[in-house]
């Protein structure tokens, strides 16, 4: 049986910060794979506008309940394709009712707001301002509501490539394996960052309908596509990617990639933007039990300039050598 990720609460929310996801256990191991990227953004969704109403969140945090803030989202809908004047009112209501679900368990146990949240986002109208779209289906995710699996499928084609990275996310985060038919078609999207959630997406629903499409993705133009299509066949236990997997192991190409990408020239890379994907292509090998990379991991362990790169090195490979752990 292919192993599932667990769902990934996401650091800081929508915040631009890292975040791990939790590590179910396979074969005695942790592992870890999770969206990669080479900026500053965060691993599943991005919001950049989200600073703007910190403020705001502490103001009214611990004040209005989800159902208020969800009627102030429905509130003056557009209907004529442009923003009422209200729009930012909703936007602000859209983020504080993230905002409070993400930080507060106990207020997602409600059945009806689930419910609620589902047909709101089915009445948003086009004229709605994506950042609600956005929000909105990433609510519809932490509420892990099952009934919002279609609409989120259909927000895969939304015309905002951060509806459809959120959507794909909340995918994710249900769990639906209905969904993966549509997910696969969106391999094919414009949007690199949208194409690496996908990927991490089909990964996480582990199923085995996805191996072929995500193996015709090997050779997308964008490498830290490549890496997450990489992991995920990882995930699926399937090695197609492991010469994918090979190159992240190697520090000098990882930190040539990630000093070009974030546009730094001559300039050192984010040290931990590639400690943290090496270590996922650890974790890829791992999951693969791949004896062929026992030497590569055994250089990484005594000479990597990164001690959490050496440490989880020394892991994997007292696990590849464990009884059963590797595969010639």
């Amino acid at each position: 049986m292919s192993p599932k990720l667990e769902d990934l609460e996401l650091g800081g929310g929508y915040q631009p910060e890292v975040a791990t996801p939790p590590a179910p256990r396979r074969r005695g191991t942790a592992f870890v794979m999770t969206v990669l990227q080479l900026f500053v953004f965060p691993l599943a969704i991005v919001i950049v506008s989200t600073s703007l109403f910190v403020g705001f969140r502490w103001l009214t945090y611990e004040r209005t309940s989800p159902h208020d803030l969800l009627q102030k989202i429905r509130s003056n809908r557009s209907t004529s394709g442009k923003w009422p004047p209200s729009h930012k009112a909703r936007w602000q209501a859209a983020f504080e009712l993230y905002s409070k679900l993400r930080d507060d368990e106990s207020a997602r146990d409600d059945p009806r707001l689930a419910a609620a949240v589902v047909q709101t986002f089915n009445q948003l109208a086009p004229g709605d301002s994506p950042e609600i779209r956005e929000y909105l289906a990433g609510i519809v995710g932490l509420l892990k509501a099952k009934d919002g699996t279609a609409s989120l499928e259909r927000a895969l084609d939304d015309s905002d490539a951060r509806v459809r990275i959120a959507s794909a996310n909340s995918l994710r985060q249900i769990g639906d394996p209905r969904a993966v038919p549509s997910l696969i078609a969106k391999l094919e999207d414009d949007e690199p960052f949208v194409r690496k959630v996908i990927a991490h997406t089909l990964g996480s629903l582990g199923s085995a309908e996805a191996i072929e499409p995500l193996k015709a993705r090997l050779g997308d133009p964008v490498e830290d596509v490549r890496w997450n299509v990489a992991l995920a066949l990882a995930v699926l236990e399937d090695a197609s990617g492991i010469h994918v997997i090979r190159k992240m192991l190697t520090r000098d190409y990882m930190e040539g990639v990630v000093r070009t990408a974030a546009n730094s020239g001559d300039g050192e890379p984010d040290e931990a933007t590639v400690n943290f994907a090496m270590i996922n292509a650890i974790e890829g090998v791992v999951a693969l039990r791949d004896a062929s990379l026992i030497p590569v991991l055994e250089g990484l362990s005594k000479e990597d300039s990164s001690v959490k790169v050496q440490a989880r090195a020394l892991r994997a490979l007292e696990e590849l050598r464990s009884e059963g752990g590797a595969k010639e």
